[in-house]
């Protein structure tokens, strides 16, 4: 009894120290980094959306096309190009993961805002400067830092002729890149690339969503914009996800209401996909501002296109095209390589591999992207469950 009777005082107090590390930032820190760690190395690669492809600057391109390898030095009425390529075959949104925050040539700027502007489906990064400030006391003596974020817009030619500018900043805290900003808390809690764009790419189910809206709460649906067509004419997709999300944020009973609502109703049979658009669309405004990501596998899982084959468009041996299924897709434009590129733009992620080849930023838009297309978030055990599991 007295041997039976230590062992049960060791294990709860071998399984109280465990509940409070983990419960601790060292703790939390190291279950974020080898608990996902082994999560998805355990599970390996999955299956990854068909409507999410990237386009790559890649240094195939740069070769083939002969260009700078940097990609910044690419010229501006090239991707004018692109666009003209891309929109023939009705992609819903195309966004460009590149900074162009500096003017160029003129004829070429004007080229390419051209090109934006009869898409009416672009939408251009936004680069987020963050410069530190010193803090002094009143002896003058330092006492610290003060962070400052500043949204650095494309050149104004440019961004008044996209439908929407996103930036896309990724917090590297602890060791990898685990999660992404859905809503930036430094920057005003602006909405991020991934964020953007599929908001843009959900606008199809819009209308349904504010009619099911005023099923729940007619009175709380007054401010918000009642047609999708209106806030694509007037560039407003930003300002309706800040409303939307405040919705939601001052209304968080209303989502569960919802998609209950949806769950039951007998109407939403028809079309799968536009069904699972409107539901994700739904948990995108009711979910965390800092999601964890749920990759899919290492660099190069999402479809990747170099950049030359869109230009180019050569044949397959069918006779067909690499444009042809580009129709309702979401695009991204970016720099993605899979060999050591010159201008790096990789990130060290669970996926990254011992010869150095990481997961680019365009890579991680993507599946941020996706992530919210298929509603599959990586989300954490609630306080509950955690607790009684490491006890």
């Amino acid at each position: 009894m007295t041997q039976l009777y230590r062992t049960a005082v060791a294990s709860m107090v071998v399984g109280a120290f465990g509940m409070v590390m983990s419960l601790t930032p060292f703790g939390m820190e190291l279950e974020e980094n080898i608990g996902l760690h082994l999560l998805f190395k355990t599970r390996g690669k999955r299956k990854v959306p068909t409507d999410v492809i990237i386009i790559t600057l890649n240094k195939a391109s740069a070769d083939h096309l002969h260009l700078p390898a940097a990609p910044r030095k690419w010229p501006r009425s090239l991707h004018a190009r692109l666009i003209n390529k891309l929109i023939d075959k009705k992609p819903t949104v195309i966004a460009f993961d590149m900074i162009f925050s500096e003017t160029g040539p003129p004829e070429q700027d004007n080229t390419f805002a051209d090109a934006i502007r009869n898409a009416g489906n672009i939408v251009l990064g936004e680069w987020l400067k963050t410069d530190e400030v010193p803090l002094m006391d009143q002896s003058g003596a330092h006492t610290g830092n003060l962070n400052i974020e500043k949204i650095i817009p494309p050149i104004p030619i440019l961004a008044q002729s996209a439908l929407a500018c996103a930036h896309f900043s990724l917090p590297k805290v602890p060791v990898k890149v685990n999660s992404y900003w859905a809503y930036k808390t430094g920057a005003g809690d602006l909405p991020t690339l991934p964020v953007v764009v599929f908001q843009i790419y959900a606008m199809t189910v819009y209308d349904d969503l504010m009619r099911w809206l005023k099923t729940v709460s007619p009175d709380q649906t007054k401010r918000l914009p009642v047609d999708s067509k209106n806030v694509l004419a007037e560039k407003s997709v930003k300002d309706l996800i800040r409303q939307l999300r405040d919705y939601f944020e001052q209304n968080p009973s209303i989502a569960n209401k919802l998609l209950e609502r949806l769950r039951v109703s007998k109407t939403l049979a028809t079309d799968a996909k536009q069904n699972q658009t409107l539901v994700s669309l739904i948990r995108m405004y009711q979910g965390p501002k800092r999601p964890y990501l749920n990759y899919y596998g290492p660099a190069g899982t999402i479809r990747t296109i170099s950049y030359y084959q869109i230009i180019e468009d050569p044949k397959n041996s069918s006779g067909g095209s690499i444009l042809d299924d580009l129709d309702g897709k979401a695009i991204f434009i970016g720099l993605s390589e899979q060999l050591r590129p010159e201008e790096k733009d990789g990130f060290y992620t669970v996926f990254s591999q011992p010869n150095g080849i990481d997961i680019s930023g365009v890579e991680i838009a993507a599946t941020a992207f996706a992530n919210l297309l298929e509603n599959s978030p990586i989300a954490p055990l609630n306080r509950g469950v955690h607790i009684t599991l490491v006890a």
